[in-house]
Formats: C-alpha cells, sequence, structure tokens
C-alpha cells in the first residue's frame, strides 16, 4: 500500500553553501522514518474499547452528555448505552441515572433493579427512589414495610423529602403504620431540612392543632420561612383560612395582612384576588379604586382573567374613568391568550361596536374561537350567528348544532332558540345539524 506523502521532497543541486554535513543524509532519512510512524499511529484506532472498571466514569461522562445534549445531539438511546456499560461495572451514578432513563421509558422493572443496585451501594437519591417507589405503588400493589425501609435509609441521609414521604405513611398508611404523632415528627424533620412543601405543611399542623399542640406563631413562622424560599402557599393558606374563618377565628384584617404580604412580593394570582374581594365587597368593604388598583398589577404581570376584569371596570368606569378604547385594549389582551369569557366579550364589542367599529364577521370570528373553547354563551351566539347570517354564511345545520351544544349545557335562552328554529328547518336539516352536534359533542370530549 502506497505511504501518505507527508513531505514533498523536491531533489535539486546543492549550492556551495549547501553541502551536505557528514551524517545529514542519515538524520534525515531518521526524521521522515519517525514522521511516517506517527501517522502510522494516528491513522491506527485511538484506543482500546472501553471495558475495565475504571473505564466507567468515562462512560458515565458519555451518557451524561447524551442525556443533556451538551457537545453531542441529545440522543437518549446512546445515554441508556453508556450508562448501562458503566452500570454493569458498578458505577453507582450510572445505575441511578439508567434507573430514572428506565423508569421515564415505563420500564419499572428495570427501574426497580438499577434503583436497588445504586442504593445497595448508599446512594442517597437511590434510596429515596426506591423508597418512594414501592410507597406509590410502582411496581403494583403498594409495599409500605419496603418503603419505609428504604425511605428510612435515605432520611438518615439526610434525604429531606424522604422525611415527608414518612410522614405520609405515618398519617395516611393502613392500620399501624398510622400514627399522627410519628408522622408530625418525620414533618419536623423534613422542615429543618427546609423542604419547602414540608413547611407549609407544619404551618397548617400548626394552625389548626392537627395531631399537634395549637400554636399560630409557630404556623406564621414556618409560613414565613417557606415564603423566604420561595414558597408562598402558606402563607396564601393562611390569608384564605383567616378570611372564611376555617380552623381558626375569622379575622379579615390578618388575612388582608397575608394577601398584601402575598401581592407586594409581586404574586399575580393574588393580586387578582385582592381585586375581586375589593370589587365584591362580601367578606370586606367594596372598594373599586382598590380594587382596579389590584386588577392592574394582575393584568400587568399577564394574567387573562385580571385583564378581563380591568376591562370591565373601564367599561363601566367602576375605579378608573370610563374609557370604551382601553377596556377593549385589555378584554383584546385576554382574548389573545386564548381567555374564552375574553373572546366572547370582544365578540360582543364587535357585535355592538363597542370601543371598537362594528363588525359582525369579526364578532363571528371570536364567539368562533369561544365557542370552541367551550364557552357557552358564545355557543349561543355563534348559532344566532349562523341562523340569522350575520358575519357568517347562512347555515341551519351549523345553527342547529352550536344551539342545540349550549342548549345540553341548560343554557335557556339557547334552549328557547332551538325550539324555534326546528319549526323553521327541514327534516334533512336537521338531520345534518344533528350529525354535526354529534361531531362537536366527540372533539369536545378529545374524541
Amino acid at each position: 500500500m502506497k505511504e501518505k506523502n507527508h513531505f514533498a521532497l523536491v531533489r535539486r543541486p546543492p549550492s556551495a553553501l549547501e553541502k551536505p554535513l557528514p551524517g545529514a543524509k542519515r538524520i534525515l532519512a531518521k526524521m521522515v522514518g519517525e514522521t511516517l510512524a506517527l501517522s502510522r499511529r494516528e491513522e491506527a484506532p485511538q484506543r482500546q474499547p472501553l471495558e475495565r472498571p475504571e473505564d466507567a466514569e468515562i462512560m458515565f461522562e458519555r451518557g451524561t452528555r447524551y442525556t443533556s445534549g451538551k457537545g453531542v445531539p441529545r440522543d437518549v438511546a446512546k445515554a441508556v448505552f453508556w450508562f448501562r456499560k458503566a452500570a454493569e461495572l458498578g458505577h453507582c451514578g450510572a445505575q441511578l441515572q439508567l434507573g430514572k432513563l428506565c423508569l421515564d421509558q415505563c420500564d419499572r422493572d428495570q427501574a426497580a433493579i438499577w434503583f436497588r443496585r445504586a442504593a445497595e451501594q448508599g446512594d442517597t437519591q437511590a434510596l429515596w427512589e426506591l423508597g418512594q417507589a414501592f410507597f406509590i405503588g410502582n411496581y403494583g400493589e403498594p409495599d409500605y414495610p419496603e418503603a419505609a425501609k428504604w425511605l428510612q435509609k435515605a432520611a438518615d441521609a439526610g434525604y429531606a423529602e424522604a422525611w415527608l414521604y414518612l410522614s405520609y405513611l405515618h398519617r395516611q398508611g393502613p392500620g399501624l403504620w398510622r400514627n399522627k404523632a410519628r408522622a408530625n415528627e418525620c414533618l419536623q424533620k423534613a422542615a429543618d431540612l427546609g423542604y419547602n412543601d414540608a413547611q407549609v405543611q407544619l404551618a397548617e399542623r400548626y394552625l389548626v392543632g392537627d395531631g399537634i399542640a395549637k400554636d399560630i406563631p409557630q404556623a406564621h413562622l414556618w409560613c414565613e420561612k417557606a415564603a423566604n424560599l420561595g414558597n408562598n402557599r402558606g402563607y396564601y393558606e393562611l390569608a384564605r383560612r383567616y378570611l372564611k374563618g376555617r380552623g381558626v377565628r375569622k379575622d379579615v384584617h390578618q388575612a388582608l395582612l397575608f394577601y398584601r404580604t402575598l401581592a407586594e412580593r409581586g404574586s399575580a394570582w393574588v393580586m387578582w384576588e385582592l381585586g375581586n374581594l375589593y370589587s365584591l365587597g362580601e367578606d370586606i368593604p367594596q372598594d373599586w379604586p382598590e380594587a382596579a388598583k389590584w386588577y392592574r398589577g394582575a393584568a400587568e404581570k399577564g394574567i387573562a382573567q385580571a385583564q378581563l376584569s380591568l376591562a370591565s371596570c373601564y367599561m363601566s368606569g367602576q375605579g378608573v374613568p370610563r374609557d370604551e378604547a382601553e377596556a377593549t385594549a385589555w378584554c383584546r389582551k385576554a382574548a389573545e391568550q386564548g381567555y374564552a369569557p375574553g373572546q366572547g366579550t370582544l365578540a360582543n364589542q364587535y357585535w355592538d361596536g363597542v370601543g371598537v367599529q362594528q363588525s359582525y364577521a369579526e364578532a363571528a370570528r371570536w364567539y368562533a374561537k369561544a365557542a370552541e373553547a367551550g364557552y357557552v354563551e358564545a355557543q349561543r351566539y355563534l348559532g344566532e350567528c349562523y341562523a340569522l347570517g350575520l358575519g357568517v354564511p347562512k347555515d341551519m345545520a351549523q345553527a342547529y348544532a352550536w344551539l342545540n351544544l349550549a342548549a345540553c349545557q341548560k343554557n335557556e335562552e339557547a334552549q328557547s332558540q332551538l325550539k324555534s328554529l326546528r319549526e323553521d328547518m327541514t327534516s334533512d336539516q336537521i338531520a345534518q345539524g344533528e350529525r354535526l352536534f354529534q361531531q362537536f359533542v366527540k372533539r369536545a370530549r378529545g374524541g
């Protein structure tokens, strides 16, 4: 086989200054020989197949790269291949990752095998994965003794969520497993380790004295700890309980304090709820300017329900100066997010020409969007559009199908309109409308 030409050696007569020194040819020949040998080595396979125990870490790193797509295209099959090779050589991390991938692919039996191998090597997360799998019944029926064994090992190793699941086991488990005092001890340990959900649940237990001495300051303390770690659910639950007097003495002032704390921390949904509280005036005095302020805060954060509520404020002039154009702008924002009541309201505005140029075609277009999303009023109005031929071509079968859909959801006006419509339809039109209606029902059910 012809050797690869790594050097272009051009022969020409040497000048007087280039006379070869003694041994120069020998040195040059040696250099060329070494270069060719190096070339052959480079063209040969770079390394022997990875099979030795000390190669397991390299295999694991390859599997990790294929899982994350870091530096290579993401490829789960290749990740499984390399994790399996490393796992079979006893690599604990690879056994854990292989178990997770098997679980993702719904191969629970294989997942259990690899989680157990990693757990037997003392891997904390594998201990947890195995314990919670036995608890929820991933390998058949829940196996509480096995769950308790592995969860306790993970908990003793400092895995907070394992303590939380042990609290579930002692709170919800059958027969002798049920022990509220032990459940709360485990919950306390999970909370002490900084697990958010445990902190919130512990706060609720202290608030109502559930299996533990009632202690309102402790409830507030644990809510604050959870909130400082980004979980505001504890404050939210406290606010709702104080507002309605559930498990605690009703205290609207305290409820508002918690709601405002969450809203000021940027919780858009709480801003919307605050707006509702002030607009309804049921649990607190009605205050439309305050309602509009909180609706605006939530609307600007993209909450479609708040955008529609703020639109309603502008349309009615409650809490803000009446402004039809501003109402339409906020209504459109809600509609464009796919919020069906917002789409239906925008359709009404086009139908009546309020805040926009009147257009039956635009009204019908937005009614159709809302109707497809299941909004009953929009289904009725879309039926009217087809019956009258406004914004859409007149189509009695379509009118029948949409009115029937709304009527079946106990919309009394649709029921009355459908009855009148049938009197003006032929039997063929009714049959066609019924077929369309059945298609709508099937589609709504995901069929």
